[in-house]
């Protein structure tokens, strides 16, 4: 296939999952992710941040439709290649912070504490704890504790989320509300 054609074809496939994602509509976006996926492989071209973004944006639509096998290996290839070509950066952790939910919805709670802390340390060193993903990584690591019965842990975690969400102007009142939600259930 012509570069060119390949590419301009990934575009607008790309352009019509969004679309269909968007639009809740996540079994379509599921077959126009897996065409984004195989014309990447068909051409060869499976090691560039472009490609892991949309394998991490496949995994997403498995994970919205609770196909979380499928969601996990994407999401653990996607994870591996942004580590590969881009370190431990933002995107990496954004995709680790995803893999380890699903890991909480399978029932994998031990992976989902271990990837969690590793998102929280990412996110401090990279972002510093007066970030909204910092925020949004004790909040999660909170619930992962809370998964495991360490509640505790998840109490601490989530007032530490809840303190330094309320002194960020982006952190959102329905994220505040999440977050004074799961610690109530952590306290009950």
């Amino acid at each position: 296939m012509c570069m060119a054609f390949y590419i301009g074809e990934i575009m607008k496939l790309r352009r019509e999952f969004q679309e269909a994602h968007q639009n809740g509509e996540y079994m379509e976006a599921i077959a126009l992710g897996k065409k984004i996926y195989d014309l990447y492989r068909e051409n060869n071209d499976c090691n560039t941040m472009e490609y892991a973004i949309d394998v991490n944006n496949l995994a997403i639509a498995f994970d919205d439709v609770c196909m979380y096998e499928k969601a996990q290996k994407y999401y653990k290839e996607a994870a591996n290649l942004k580590r590969e070509i881009g370190g431990e950066c933002s995107s990496y952790s954004d995709t680790l912070n995803n893999l380890a939910i699903t890991y909480s919805n399978m029932a994998k709670y031990q992976d989902a504490v271990t990837l969690q802390k590793q998102v929280l340390e990412i996110r401090d060193r990279l972002l510093g704890r007066g970030h909204e993903d910092y925020v949004a990584s004790l909040y999660n690591l909170g619930n992962a504790y809370e998964d495991i019965k360490e509640y505790d842990k998840a109490i601490e975690l989530h007032n530490k989320a809840l303190l330094k969400g309320q002194r960020l102007n982006t952190v959102s009142k329905m994220d505040l509300a999440d977050i004074l939600t799961s610690l109530g259930r952590s306290y009950e």
